[in-house]
């Protein structure tokens, strides 16, 4: 089997669940992440003004539109990581089953 072939079937072979001491460096920066503190005081009496007085089902789909709105990017760079961390463990692992391999030959 050549080394490659190792590699590939180790990176297969590696535990689905990644271990939390591993890191993946240089992930993309996050977004920022709003909150209802965060967002200027302009901002939450416009949505108060918007909200009141309408039926709580209405107000409260209103509200989940905004923040979705705001923390759309935010999630969405939560799933890029989680993906690069996920490949990036699996081959993390199959180097270092090849570096051990080598190591005791």
């Amino acid at each position: 089997m050549t080394e490659d072939e190792l590699r590939d079937m180790f990176a297969n072979a590696a535990p689905t669940e990644i271990p939390d001491w591993f890191v993946v460096p240089d992930l993309p920066p996050a977004p920022p992440f709003y909150s209802w503190a965060s967002l200027p005081e302009e901002d939450r009496a416009e949505l108060r003004k918007r909200v009141s007085g309408i039926d709580p089902q209405e107000r409260i789909q209103i509200l989940r539109d905004r923040e979705e709105l705001m923390n759309g990017p935010f999630r969405m760079w939560q799933i890029e990581c989680k993906e690069i961390r996920f490949f990036a463990w699996r081959w993390h692992y199959a180097n270092m089953m090849l570096l051990s391999r080598r190591k005791s030959s």
